[in-house]
């Protein structure tokens, strides 16, 4: 993805989640105010289940890496989150409407519009 439109989604984040991601940035899942969890080393499987069938953009930490990558839909993208370890990964939409992060404490948290879908996920397990 290119730099300018990253910088784009970051400004909608701020803009709509109060999360501010810097170059510096580091475990911005710590800023998350209004959020829900699902806990658990494979957490991250349930990606491809809650994410909307749209594009997405994943990025990670932006103190170590500051590049972001573009899927047309949470599926591809778990392929790929599959094959990372032991870091944080995020994952929004263009508009910065959501973000989830999969962190190193295994953990799977969603704010935004992630915040009902993980929610859903919770209910629906526990059925």
């Amino acid at each position: 993805m290119e730099e300018q439109q990253f910088n784009s989604i970051k400004k909608n984040i701020l803009e709509n989640l109060r999360i501010f991601i810097s170059n510096e940035s580091n475990f911005m899942w710590e800023q998350f105010v209004d959020y829900s969890n699902i806990c658990g080393e494979s957490a991250w499987k349930y990606l491809s289940e809650i994410l909307p069938k749209e594009k997405c953009c994943l990025f990670f930490n932006q103190i170590e890496c500051r590049k972001a990558y573009l899927f047309k839909n949470g599926r591809d993208l778990c392929d790929v989150i599959g094959e990372t370890y032991n870091c944080e990964v995020y994952v929004t939409d263009c508009q910065g409407t959501y973000i989830i992060c999969f962190n190193h404490e295994m953990v799977l948290t969603g704010c935004g519009r992630a915040k009902k879908w993980i929610d859903e996920k919770i209910n629906e397990n526990l059925c």
